[in-house]
């Protein structure tokens, strides 16, 4: 079953300033392959997202890794994925042992 993708106002945000950040730390290409590499784990998202691991501290919460610095928090059901969140540990690397 493929599950629709919902994205909450904060994970919005929160790409808006990966966006940001790295067309202006790095380059229009770094940005890109990101926004593939972001289209991918919504891809798997989509299709299987039991495949990553639930939060300990947070139930229902899981994690998906997009890249070292990138990832996705969201909760699912059998008709959806809402994505909670997407961080990016350059910003706050602390932040992300609190979820």
């Amino acid at each position: 079953m493929i599950r629709d993708i919902i994205i909450s106002k904060t994970a919005e945000k929160n790409l808006d300033k990966i966006f940001e950040y790295l067309e202006g730390r790095w380059s229009l290409n770094v940005k890109h392959n990101f926004v593939e590499k972001l289209d991918t784990a919504l891809e798997l998202l989509k299709r299987d997202p039991n495949m990553f691991p639930e939060s300990l501290s947070n139930q229902g919460l899981h994690k998906c890794v997009i890249t070292k610095h990138n990832f996705i928090f969201y909760r699912f059901n059998s008709r959806w994925v809402k994505i909670i969140t997407i961080f990016d540990t350059r910003q706050n690397p602390k932040k992300t042992e609190q979820i």
